[in-house]
């Protein structure tokens, strides 16, 4: 999909790390809901296939563009691209982020510079090249995929849990700036969901469906909420976490 700029229409959604699972599902749902598409990430010519399929799922108009979390320029280059192409109120969705297990990170240290750089340095520096654009555009809807492992960062799970609590530590006081300028910012909390990122890990926990995640987590940005846990459940399961003892919770074997 290359023609050189989208439809000038509101409601445009721009989808960062586009070959996700749950970047993938929520993306069909903006096409069943007719909003043209910006499709970013490192693999060009697997999301040029994404948006063929798109296009006939009813997408308007979809557009790809190359964008790689790692490269210092990339955020900006990202805005200047979102700026000439869609003249009108857009959307974002900041959906890219890596894994890997802590015995990984741990035998190569390495892993862990790169998780911390994608998953919090990349996606703040995103939102804060973006932030300028959507205000000036008086309105948007800005979507970060976060995770519930970022509200209590457990041993096991150190690097990947402190660079979601990063994360989302800079979505609430970016919310209530945007919040001056009628854009929404809407951190989505998933559990572990069914999707390449999570295949071949050990399964401490079912993994829920990243279409359902996907479903969920538009509703939520139709209506600019906050913060979206999913499943629901774990907004709960996460508050008794957090209220937990130190030494309770550290003795704790997950």
């Amino acid at each position: 999909m290359s023609e050189p700029s989208l439809p000038a229409l509101d409601d445009a959604w721009a989808i960062f790390g586009a070959s996700s699972g749950l970047a993938r599902e929520f993306a069909r749902h903006a096409a069943r809901h007719n909003r043209p598409l910006i499709l970013a990430g490192r693999d060009v010519e697997d999301l040029e296939l994404d948006g063929r399929d798109l296009v006939l799922r009813a997408a308007p108009a979809v557009r790809t563009m190359k964008f790689d979390a790692l490269d210092p320029a990339a955020a900006a280059q990202a805005a200047g691209t979102l700026d000439a192409a869609l003249p009108g109120r857009f959307n974002v969705l900041i959906a890219f982020g890596v894994l890997g297990s802590q015995a990984e990170i741990e035998a190569d240290p390495a892993l862990a510079q790169e998780i911390i750089s994608t998953n919090a340095g990349a996606a703040i520096a995103l939102m804060l090249a973006l932030a300028p654009l959507m205000e000036r555009r008086q309105g948007g809807r800005l979507v970060v995929v976060g995770s519930v492992a970022g509200d209590r960062v457990r041993a096991s799970n150190l690097v990947y849990g402190a660079s979601k609590a990063a994360l989302a530590g800079a979505c609430g006081p970016l919310r209530a700036r945007l919040a001056r300028s009628n854009v929404t910012l809407t951190l989505s909390k998933p559990g572990p969901l069914d999707t390449a990122m999570t295949f071949g890990l050990a399964r401490g926990l079912p993994l829920a469906s990243a279409a359902d995640c996907a479903r969920d987590l538009w509703q939520a940005a139709q209506t600019g909420k906050p913060v979206r846990y999913f499943p629901a459940i774990w907004r709960w399961i996460m508050l008794v976490i957090r209220l937990l003892p130190g030494p309770v919770f550290h003795r704790l074997k997950f």
